[in-house]
């Protein structure tokens, strides 16, 4: 996150072993609309990828890897420093978007009046 999607963090690496404390979790699925391409094959490292998938992550590194993060503990020196999620939506388009779905629901009330009323009928 930031203000370029392009530019990113840099990561220092890990030398020897380590011994990592944290709580184990599933990722939640979330919504997933496509499968995910990862162009250029194969990709460049490191990889961006927009959501977890453990069968293309286990191709991408010719290894199994287990269905689940370790989300390390707050004082752990290798914790990813978190970055709130803010959405930064003013106010202002929260009231555009109200403003546009009554307006659509009032034009589909209109319409539906329109087509369903009270409707003249000759006689031959």
């Amino acid at each position: 996150m930031g203000e370029n999607r392009n530019k990113l963090p840099t990561l220092e690496p890990i030398l020897g072993e380590v011994t990592l404390t944290g709580m184990i979790n599933q990722i939640p699925s979330g919504l997933a609309l496509k499968p995910e391409p990862l162009h250029p094959l194969p990709p460049s490292w490191p990889l961006r990828i927009q959501r977890v998938d453990f069968a293309v992550l286990s191709k991408l590194l010719t290894h199994p890897i287990y269905p689940f993060i370790l989300q390390l503990n707050p004082g752990d020196p290798y914790r990813f420093s978190a970055i709130p999620n803010s959405a930064n939506i003013s106010p202002t388009r929260h009231w555009a978007y109200a403003i546009q779905w009554y307006t659509m629901a009032f034009a589909l009330i209109v319409y539906y009046l329109a087509i369903n009323g009270p409707r003249r009928r000759t006689h031959a």
